[in-house]
């Protein structure tokens, strides 16, 4: 199997900076990437709560939300890559956040930008 590895950042207002990955099973298509984009504000921007993955910053800080925290974060769709499961999957402490199949978080993006962006869901 093969899965699609994309990078993932968050900078809160003070601009502390988080880095991390999400992975989906399969390869995302260049078609899948053009929609991806559609669905993202600005073409990078999203809100992982309202897309079922985790809030970047909540790992950073017990007091997590706290007053510089928003609910937005970069998705690096040109910084992905696509390589065999058993040379990048992990099971444990660091795995990527699991965003389902291509098709799948295609579809929860689509959603979550129709139903419009909401930067207040912070997630868990």
């Amino acid at each position: 199997m093969r899965v699609t590895l994309i990078p993932v950042t968050y900078r809160d207002t003070n601009g502390i900076q988080t880095h991390g990955e999400l992975r989906l099973d399969g390869e995302l298509t260049t078609e899948q990437r053009q929609a991806v984009k559609a669905a993202l504000l600005g073409g990078r921007e999203f809100v992982p709560g309202q897309v079922g993955l985790s809030h970047y910053g909540s790992t950073e800080c017990a007091s997590f939300p706290g007053p510089h925290d928003h609910g937005w974060h970069t998705l690096l769709l040109d910084a992905a890559v696509v390589v065999p499961c058993d040379e990048r999957c992990w099971t444990g402490a660091g795995v990527p956040d699991f965003g389902g199949t291509p098709e799948q978080f295609l579809t929860k993006l689509q959603a979550a930008a129709a139903a419009g962006w909401t930067p207040a869901i912070h997630g868990t």
